[in-house]
């Protein structure tokens, strides 16, 4: 599946979006800084990730959650 992420994670197909939350989920390992873009960026899909209707593309995505809310500077967000 080609097209940008962006369009990936909200892709009607199910192995399209679990490999896009595959790709986030990289993407945030691989971010050194927790402030960088990339966090702001994707955040908004997690709404749609948490409920996604597949259980594989929801397991993945919650895995890219999971590594979100490790690496992600939050904390100046929340208040």
């Amino acid at each position: 599946f080609d097209g940008p992420l962006e369009e990936r994670l909200v892709h009607k197909n199910w192995k399209c979006r679990v490999a896009a939350y595959d790709e986030l989920k990289k993407a945030f390992q691989k971010a050194f800084d927790p402030s960088e873009d990339v966090f702001s960026e994707y955040a908004s899909f997690f709404k749609k990730i948490v409920v996604d209707s597949n259980q594989a593309a929801q397991a993945e995505g919650l895995e890219a959650l999971a590594v979100f809310v490790d690496r992600a500077d939050i904390a100046p967000r929340l208040t």
